[in-house]
């Protein structure tokens, strides 16, 4: 469904304002999600040294999956192994890990794995 030129407008600006509070620090509210707050991966790592962790990996997920017009496709076995893959080989680089919906972050403490 194609919204009107004058919603889509709307709905632009609303995210770009949205984005804009997220990185000043600041949470912004999403309707599926509730509060969204933004965090640097060096705040990440240092809240992880605080508790004795280490991050030793960290993947962008959900980087292409999203982005299919035809979400039917998304039932088709061999679609979902294609685009596994596909997440799986561009989740390390950072350019992609910076655009992907997701961020995950492995961190390790006494030889132990956390996810």
């Amino acid at each position: 469904m194609l919204l009107p030129l004058s919603q889509t407008k709307k709905c632009v600006k609303c995210g770009i304002q949205k984005i804009l509070i997220i990185k000043n620090g600041e949470a912004a509210i999403a309707q599926n999600f509730g509060e969204i707050k933004y965090y640097d991966l060096s705040d990440c790592e240092r809240w992880a040294c605080s508790f004795n962790l280490k991050l030793i990996d960290h993947l962008g997920i959900r980087t292409f999956f999203g982005l299919h017009p035809d979400n039917s496709i998304r039932y088709n076995e061999n679609w979902i192994q294609s685009m596994f893959e596909l997440e799986q080989r561009v989740s390390r680089i950072k350019e992609f890990r910076n655009i992907a919906f997701y961020n995950h972050l492995i961190l390790e403490k006494q030889g132990e794995i956390y996810f």
